[in-house]
């Protein structure tokens, strides 16, 4: 059986999130991974874009 959880982080820019995060993983030996940056990496690919080139789109 899997006992895995799985749990995410929300919030406004300097809520804690990557704090809480860095908690987890530190001292109760949570595996923390970004759900952005695949998501970044998966738009240059697609729009050859370079890796770290901000699009604004209004």
């Amino acid at each position: 059986m899997n006992t895995s959880k799985l749990i995410g982080l929300t919030g406004e820019a300097g809520c804690g999130k990557d704090t809480a995060a860095n908690f987890m993983r530190d001292v109760m030996a949570f595996r923390q991974i970004s759900l952005a940056e695949p998501i970044r990496r998966g738009i240059v690919a697609m729009f050859t874009i370079p890796y770290g080139t901000w699009l604004i789109v209004i």
